[in-house]
C-alpha cells in the first residue's frame, strides 16, 4: 500500500521534527480498491493540525513515485448565541443560525440531522433525515434553520415535510448540527451534482506520478437543538430567532 505523511511545514533552514508536536505524522492506508486508497492518521499528537495551520502531505507509492499536495487549515470561528453547546427553539419556529467568519474559508457547509419526525406525518420519513446548506463565500455567515439547510433536499422530500420544514420542526424533534468552514481544495473536489448547476466538476489538489486525489482542511463547530411546544419552558437558552420583516409603509 502506498505510504504517506501530513504535517507542518518547518521554519525556514530546519529540517522535519520527530513525530512529535503534530509536525509531522505518518498515515496508515486503510483500505486499497480500484478507485484508489483510503488513508488516516492516527490519533497522534493533540497538538495539531491547528486553526490557520499550512499543511504538507506526500505520498509515496511502492514503485517510488510520489504525490504531493498543500492545504491551509481554515481560522478559528464560532457559532453566534448557542450557550452551552445545547439551544431550545419553540415548535414550527425558525432558527436564525449565525457564525463569525472563518479567516481562509472559501465555503461553509451546514449538515443537519434531524430525529422525531416520523411521528408527526402519515408519509415516511427518514429518521434522522439529512438536511444540507452551503454557502460559497468566506463572509455568508447565516442561514436561516431548518428552511435553508434543507434545500438540497426538498425534492427527495414529500411534499407535507417539506412544507412543514419551510417554518419549523414538529415538537418533541431535535437536530444534530455541523458548521464547516472548508477550504479551496475541499470545496473544488466537492463541486458537482448539487453544488455545480453545468454537472459534476471536481478539481485534484493532490498531483504527481502515479495518482491523484484530494487534500483538504476543515473546522468543524457541532451544537444541538431540541424543540418543545410554544407555550413550555425549558432549560436550554432559547436559540437566536430571525428579525421579523418590516411592516411595508401605508400610503
Amino acid at each position: 500500500p502506498p505510504r504517506g505523511r501530513v504535517g507542518r511545514p518547518p521554519p525556514a533552514g530546519r529540517r522535519w521534527a520527530p513525530l512529535r508536536g503534530g509536525l509531522r505524522v505518518g498515515l496508515n492506508c486503510l483500505r486499497v480498491s480500484g478507485a484508489g486508497a483510503c488513508s488516516r492518521a492516527p490519533a497522534g499528537p493533540a497538538e495539531g493540525p491547528l486553526a490557520g495551520d499550512r499543511l504538507e502531505l506526500e505520498v509515496i507509492l511502492d514503485d517510488g513515485r510520489r504525490l504531493a499536495s498543500e492545504a491551509a487549515v481554515p481560522g478559528d470561528f464560532r457559532v453566534v448565541g448557542v450557550e452551552g453547546g445545547v439551544c431550545a427553539l419553540p415548535a414550527r419556529a425558525a432558527m436564525e443560525l449565525r457564525w463569525t467568519r472563518s479567516q481562509g474559508a472559501w465555503a461553509y457547509f451546514v449538515e443537519a440531522l434531524v430525529s422525531g419526525l416520523p411521528p408527526h406525518f402519515d408519509v415516511e420519513v427518514d429518521d434522522p433525515l439529512h438536511l444540507l446548506g452551503l454557502a460559497v463565500s468566506d463572509a455568508d455567515t447565516s442561514l436561516v434553520f431548518p428552511r435553508e439547510a434543507g434545500v438540497f433536499a426538498r425534492a427527495e422530500l414529500a411534499r407535507p415535510v417539506a412544507l412543514y420544514l419551510q417554518e419549523g420542526l414538529p415538537p418533541g424533534a431535535s437536530a444534530a448540527l455541523t458548521v464547516t468552514a472548508a477550504d479551496r481544495n475541499w470545496l473544488n473536489w466537492a463541486r458537482g451534482g448539487s453544488f455545480n448547476p453545468s454537472g459534476q466538476v471536481r478539481v485534484p489538489s493532490v498531483r504527481g506520478e502515479g495518482g491523484t486525489g484530494v487534500f483538504g482542511a476543515a473546522i468543524v463547530r457541532r451544537f444541538g437543538v431540541v424543540t418543545r411546544p410554544v407555550d413550555e419552558p425549558s432549560s436550554y437558552s432559547p436559540c437566536p430567532r430571525p428579525s421579523p420583516s418590516p411592516t411595508p409603509l401605508q400610503p
